[in-house]
């Protein structure tokens, strides 16, 4: 049986009895979106930077500007259009005049897509420790000045020496690969300054676990696809004061 990506086949439970024939059709990712969205999903794919070309060039250069070449937390991954796009749409559920922040936004992919599909968003903010990574956000941002979007800053700035970004309504952290220390920085960070209904995305389990001032919205992971696979997202409520 030839191979098909993408595409799996599973043995007949019995032994088919006459003759058959499979056919597999493709349709275009997006094909499979509504018409109010397509134009962001074009705008987007136009101008970001292929993930392997990211990832063996810019990191790199990177890495070695910061003088952290073996640190394991400027390891790469990306967010891709539509999985980030649902995870927004059916859980975090952005509104008109919040805030979208990502902590280590890299070269600005889920910042473009939170602007791009929510043009009513009062900000979304990007910050990225990465001078390379930040001045192909910068670059994407220019070749974006046409479309319809929310307003973007993108900042090139270790989150921890920062404090503008902690009054989020929404704030994506692509967590797997920080450590502890950072995590628990970021954390009282946010338990002291987001307002309530304020939501956190990331991808650690224990990360606001035993928080009293946070709530899952939902309790198991999400899976959600990103450039280097299917993994468990996190999606965290700060509680009002009274809850």
């Amino acid at each position: 049986m030839p191979d098909y990506l993408g595409v799996e086949f599973e043995p007949l439970a019995s032994e088919p009895t006459g003759n058959f024939s499979v056919a597999v059709a493709y349709e275009s990712e997006e094909s499979q979106m509504p018409a109010d969205l397509r134009e962001a999903y074009r705008a987007w794919h136009q101008v970001i930077t292929d993930t392997e070309v990211v990832s063996s060039t810019l990191v790199l250069a990177g890495r070695r500007a910061l003088g952290r070449e073996k640190d394991p937390e400027l390891t790469y991954g990306e967010v891709l259009f539509r999985p980030f796009h649902r995870l927004l749409d059916e859980v975090v559920k952005p509104r008109p005049g919040e805030v979208f922040v990502d902590l280590g936004s890299g070269t600005g992919r889920a910042v473009f897509v939170a602007a791009l599909c929510w043009p009513a968003l009062a900000a979304c903010k990007g910050y990225e420790v990465s001078p390379p990574l930040h001045a192909d956000a910068m670059r994407c941002h220019g070749e974006l000045s046409g479309s319809v979007m929310a307003p973007v800053e993108l900042h090139c700035a270790d989150v921890l020496r920062r404090d503008d970004w902690a009054a989020a309504d929404i704030v994506w952290i692509a967590s797997v690969c920080l450590s502890d220390g950072t995590l628990r920085a970021i954390a009282a960070r946010l338990a002291e300054s987001l307002k309530p209904g304020a939501r956190v995305i990331h991808m650690t389990e224990h990360f606001l676990r035993d928080d009293d001032a946070f709530e899952r919205v939902e309790e198991d992971p999400i899976p959600v696809e990103m450039s280097f696979g299917v993994t468990g997202v996190f999606v965290a409520r700060r509680r009002g004061a009274s809850e």
